[in-house]
């Protein structure tokens, strides 16, 4: 028979040689978890960072492609306002100086007040088309 008021019992618990392993597995894994947010997180930025580093070449390019197209439309525009061109482009739409060849036809005044109609017409141009 067993007498437990003296038996001194040096047990140690059944899952203390489990708790140790497990322990230090779950601090590995937490490390290496951290260790892959780090490491994806940096990635993740590397590659916004290319992103908007493509994205501003192309802003570049097509600003250079803008600016050249600004300058051709500002030659352009400066051959099309020269008095010759501004004159020949009225003529050919019907338009005429206002000191050639204009008669009144109906009407005694050449100035007019609101709402009166004036005839006028243009002999240079009728002459332009005759010819």
């Amino acid at each position: 028979m067993v007498d437990y008021y003296t038996q001194n019992l040096n047990n140690r618990p059944s899952d203390a040689g489990v708790a140790e392993p497990m322990r230090q597995i779950s601090r590995k894994l937490a490390w290496a978890g951290a260790l892959l947010t780090i490491v994806l997180g940096y990635a993740w930025l590397q590659f916004a960072t290319l992103e908007v580093r493509y994205q501003k070449e192309q802003i570049a390019r097509e600003n250079q492609r803008l600016e050249e197209s600004l300058d051709q439309v500002k030659v352009e525009h400066s051959s099309l306002v020269t008095p010759d061109t501004v004159e020949k482009a009225a003529r050919k739409n019907g338009f005429i100086r206002f000191d050639e060849g204009v008669q009144i036809v109906n009407g005694e005044r050449p100035l007019f007040g609101p709402g009166e109609v004036l005839l006028a017409e243009n002999r240079a141009f009728a002459d332009e088309m005759s010819e």
